[in-house]
């Protein structure tokens, strides 16, 4: 964003929440794909197909989405961040309250990563 700007050129991070997708249906493709009957994820198979597909409830339509994005880009001064969609201002609150060590226990154990 800095380095860029003297060059005229404005940086915008965007960071979507879940947004209505065919994105869980590829990632099952690819993973029956990847996941042979020795690789080291088989345990973690359920949990992947978990999280695949986690973004697609409460999603926002991508209509939507692409609509609200579109006018918060076109402003004159932008914002540096958006954070746009459902779900997208969880991940962010929680990591500026929350200790990194305790986010990450939360995190996964919501993902199943957990050592046993």
């Amino acid at each position: 964003r800095m380095e860029l700007s003297p060059f005229g050129i404005n940086v915008v991070t965007v960071q979507p929440g879940a947004v209505q997708s065919n994105i869980g249906i590829s990632a099952e493709k690819a993973l029956a794909g990847v996941l042979g009957p020795n690789s080291w994820y088989i345990p973690y198979k359920q949990t992947i197909q978990d999280r695949t597909t986690l973004s697609q409830v409460n999603s926002t339509p991508a209509d939507q989405f692409a609509t609200q994005l579109v006018k918060r880009l076109i402003q004159i001064h932008p914002p540096a961040v958006i954070r746009l969609g459902n779900k997208s201002l969880w991940l962010p609150f929680l990591k500026r309250w929350l200790p990194i060590r305790l986010m990450e226990f939360i995190l996964k154990r919501r993902f199943r990563l957990l050592s046993k």
